[in-house]
């Protein structure tokens, strides 16, 4: 796995998990929204564990269920990503096409319903 795909991953698992009801998922639904292997996402949760961001815990109601959970460090990380990822939005976009345009597109995506996406949505088979 490359640097690049890694650091990938390990934003997509803060982002999940800082969004996820008690900041905490179990290990199985980390490799599917990642479309990882089990193997590939224990690695990468291991890696995150020793760097002080997740931690595992054991499912309140089913002992068989690990969950990966953030620490205080990780969801301080996830703030940090998410503020330097909305000022590169800001130099990269917003300043490009101006407040007003900016404001359109961001109505104009919000009022895309899930029904809109559907209809959208390319064909299985490409």
């Amino acid at each position: 796995m490359t640097a690049r795909r890694r650091i990938s991953g390990q934003v997509w698992v803060l982002w999940l998990l800082v969004t996820a009801p008690g900041k905490a998922a179990p290990m199985n639904e980390l490799s599917r929204v990642l479309s990882f292997s089990t193997a590939g996402t224990t690695k990468l949760v291991d890696r995150m564990t020793g760097l002080g961001l997740l931690e595992r815990r054991t499912h309140a109601s089913d002992r068989r269920v690990t969950l990966a959970a953030l620490t205080p460090a990780g969801a301080e990380t996830a703030v940090r990503i998410s503020r330097l990822v909305a000022s590169a939005l800001r130099k990269r976009v917003v300043e490009q096409i101006g407040d007003e345009a900016f404001e359109t597109l961001v109505r104009t995506i919000g009022a895309i319903t899930p029904e809109h996406a559907k209809k959208w949505r390319a064909p299985e088979n490409c």
